[in-house]
């Protein structure tokens, strides 16, 4: 993860990282001084781009590309004095899907969601977003302890039973 205004929050943040599953990989010349590129998540220097997934699967195969890769890219370009045109570039198009959220990220990908569209949405208003947090946790209760359970509430039942029908028998013989 690189510094960057898009990733603010992300590449100093020890809760996680940023996870982008089947990404291309971008190029660019700096001899283009109207053009400021800046690279916000590249890959290690053990990395490769496969050719063709379908057939080799995921091993690296001889005269595939290997190396650091840049997988997302902002650049600028100064139209005027005043006046700054900015593009976002993702390689993958499952970088911002709640799955790819949920795989490593612990919501780094959703905060980098929200940095670009504040970034690219300056209307004078900041958007804010705070991401949902899951506290969804299932009960598990083992069988026996619901064969218990079940057996002294029905031993309950019974008891209240047997002893309504022991009263009612009593006071209709007196």
């Amino acid at each position: 993860i690189c510094s960057d205004i898009l990733t603010e929050g992300i590449k100093d943040s020890k809760l996680g990282s940023v996870f982008i599953p089947m990404s291309l990989s971008y190029q660019y010349e700096s001899s283009d001084k109207a053009y400021i590129q800046h690279p916000l998540l590249i890959s290690s220097d053990k990395a490769y781009l496969k050719k063709d997934f379908s057939v080799s699967g995921y091993e690296y195969e001889d005269g595939e590309i290997s190396g650091t890769q840049i997988l997302a890219l902002r650049t600028e370009k100064k139209l005027d004095k005043d006046n700054i045109s900015t593009a976002v570039f993702f390689g993958s198009s499952q970088i911002f899907t709640n799955e790819a959220d949920s795989k490593v990220s612990n919501g780094m990908n959703m905060r980098m969601f929200t940095n670009t569209v504040n970034l690219l949405g300056k209307s004078g208003s900041s958007y804010i977003s705070i991401p949902p947090k899951s506290y969804y946790e299932s009960l598990n209760i083992r069988a026996s302890a619901v064969v218990y359970w079940s057996s002294v509430l029905l031993v309950f039942v019974l008891l209240i039973w047997i002893s309504g029908i022991y009263i009612f028998l009593k006071r209709k013989r007196y």
